[in-house]
């Protein structure tokens, strides 16, 4: 019942956070592309992703710190915690200055590397510099920021988030409004954001887990080395996800060019939109996972976890739904000017994963909490090897006229574009329902089919959101904003009503009515 509650709490103040990440992620894009163009806003995703290339060399340690000091304080061992949180943090501050020094000289030759046009230069630089360093600011920030996980207190942190996301909404127009415009300004909001957020997680830590304390007489090589040998095989799924999901801009740059990557980064905001939604849900649950598996209270684990994928299927599949639905109503209207049907197809093709895996994301946390790292990381790098692979010898094929694509009615360009947004998409499928569903159930000694009747019911609820979503809008054209908000609204409100139904059991049904009642019977007294 303490699980639920502060597992609710949680999943509110995240939406709040999310509900505000989305408002601005959809509203900054067009104002960027209005003021420069839509080849500077692509350098904004390619400069987020070589961010995240760089910060490979640190998720072996930030991706399973808290894992282990969270257990560690469980089992009420506070030395060996303070171990791990002083050696994390000593550990992250050296790889982060010697990243530091590397990307700066990427940033330097970053002409030689990509396409940027003369004019863009030393703006897109500048604009990769601070996005880089505002990388490092958050590996800090991971570590200095545990104390919110290990106590469950996950609400505080999202509520900073938020107020971090306003920020750097205020900060990027009040520099476009004042100043000449600048891509970079993107750069610097987004850094100044992530240090007011990293000085609260260093304030939280200290206030909810006074135990833990940064000491260098903690320190230990070993200790940094069992972590490292432990979240090493996250390096190894990182590296593959970006060959899955994150060196197409480049590929994109390469083989197709700038305006191309831009169109691209455009028709992948959506899609990061719904993957932070679906983070955002299983990280509500994280800290639950951890505590009941320290506890060996596997049952009561079980149950949260099918709790948890069943709120994922009511939940995750529904804007991927909109999507299929009101996209190119919604993107006629965001970016006019640009081609909305094919932005909508390549959304459709980037998100088309999460129809029939969005269910499934908290299965990754059972890789962490029991430590089976090794064998995931290997599919996740396989199958992105297999991407690149497939997108590099397509396109060529393409390019040289080996393939011919004028049977389609489409431009060789369309063609490239959409095979590197739903080759990915299609190999994820293939991952997920072969090894992540079964072996998630395995490695806590489940039967292997435990968790595919919730990954079929959000097939199902995805399915119930189109239908209500095409009614709707053929009887309910979204010809403005306001009818396009309505319908959108409408489609998910009939779907939640209707998939409460398909997803959920009917113990969950009451828990939610119950814990919806008492929140109002609070605000009435």
């Amino acid at each position: 019942m303490k699980n639920n509650k502060q597992i609710a709490i949680n999943m509110i103040t995240s939406f709040a956070t999310y509900a505000v990440q989305m408002a601005i992620t959809l509203l900054l894009p067009p104002y960027i592309v209005k003021h420069l163009s839509i080849e500077a806003y692509g350098f904004v995703a390619m400069g987020n992703s070589i961010a995240g290339y760089a910060s490979i060399i640190t998720i072996a340690l930030t991706s399973v710190g808290s894992r282990f000091i969270a257990i560690e304080m469980h089992s009420d061992d506070e030395k060996k915690a303070n171990v791990y949180f002083t050696s994390i943090f000593f550990a992250n501050l050296f790889l982060s200055i010697v990243m530091l020094i590397i990307t700066a000289l990427f940033v330097w030759k970053v002409d030689r590397i990509i396409n940027v046009p003369p004019e863009l230069l030393a703006d897109v630089q500048v604009l990769f510099l601070l996005l880089l360093s505002t990388m490092l600011a958050s590996v800090m920030m991971t570590t200095v920021s545990v104390g919110t996980f290990v106590k469950n207190k996950l609400n505080l942190q999202s509520m900073r988030q938020l107020e971090s996301y306003v920020l750097r909404a205020i900060l990027t127009i009040v520099l476009f409004m004042f100043f000449k415009a600048y891509i970079s300004y993107v750069g610097l909001a987004n850094l100044i954001a992530m240090v007011y957020v990293l000085l609260f997680g260093l304030y939280y830590t200290k206030k909810l887990v006074p135990e833990l304390r940064i000491n260098r007489k903690y320190f230990q090589m070993k200790a940094v080395l069992e972590i490292f040998f432990s979240g090493i095989w996250n390096i190894v799924g990182r590296i593959g996800q970006i060959l899955t999901d994150g060196a197409d801009f480049f590929i994109t740059n390469i083989f197709l060019g700038a305006t191309a990557a831009g169109e691209l980064s455009i028709a992948k905001v959506i899609p990061a939109a719904v993957n932070q939604l679906i983070f955002m849900i299983g990280n509500a649950y994280a800290p639950s996972f951890t505590e009941l598996y320290a506890k060996k209270k596997f049952d009561e684990l079980k149950v949260l976890l099918k709790q948890s994928m069943s709120i994922l299927g009511l939940l995750a599949t529904l804007p991927i739904a909109i999507l299929a639905a009101f996209g190119s109503d919604f993107f006629a209207l965001w970016v006019p000017g640009e081609n909305a049907r094919l932005l909508q197809a390549l959304s459709l093709l980037i998100v088309g994963a999460f129809i029939f895996t969005a269910t499934i994301n908290t299965l990754y946390s059972v890789f962490t909490v029991t430590n089976r790292l090794k064998v995931n990381a290997l599919w996740v790098l396989g199958m992105g090897a297999l991407n690149i692979v497939l997108q590099v010898v397509v396109l060529n094929l393409v390019k040289n006229d080996i393939i011919s694509v004028a049977f389609l009615g489409i431009s060789k360009t369309t063609f490239s574009l959409l095979f590197i947004a739903g080759v990915s998409s299609i190999l994820m499928i293939f991952r997920n329902l072969v090894y992540t569903v079964p072996y998630g159930a395995k490695y806590l000694g489940y039967p292997w089919h435990t968790f595919f009747p919730e990954t079929v019911r959000g097939v199902i609820a995805f399915a119930v959101a189109v239908l209500i979503g095409v009614t709707t809008r053929h009887f309910f054209p979204a010809t403005s904003w306001l009818r396009l908000v309505i319908g959108c609204g409408a489609t998910a409100v009939i779907s939640i009503l209707i998939n409460l139904f398909v997803m959920l059991r009917k113990k969950d049904r009451v828990a939610i009515v119950h814990m919806v009642k008492s929140r109002l019977q609070k605000k009435k007294a």
